[in-house]
């Protein structure tokens, strides 16, 4: 249902963040795991891609995306998929913002 689809998990550094993660990284889903834990998040990403699944982590922080300035809600939501994009290179390259 997941495979060479897209997911975006927000707070995926730990927690039940993490596990959707996991769980979407194992149906076959490429994963952006954003997170105020930036660190924590490379650290998922780097577990998921030792399980053989495609993830990286990004520091999701309004500093760290420069969204200071967006307002909350739809704006925000572009600015984070497109942020996403962005850094996946490659391997979210098919990905339409």
């Amino acid at each position: 249902m997941l495979k060479d689809r897209v997911g975006i998990v927000t707070g995926g550094a730990s927690g039940i963040g993490r596990a959707t993660v996991f769980a979407m990284a194992a149906a076959g889903a490429r994963v952006m795991i954003g997170d105020v834990d930036e660190e924590g998040g490379e650290s998922a990403a780097a577990d998921v891609r030792e399980a053989g699944g495609v993830a990286f982590g990004e520091a999701v922080g309004a500093e760290a995306l420069d969204l200071r300035e967006a307002p909350r809600g739809e704006i925000g939501v572009v600015a984070l998929v497109a942020h996403a994009v962005q850094k996946a290179g490659a391997e979210f390259a098919d990905v339409a913002v």
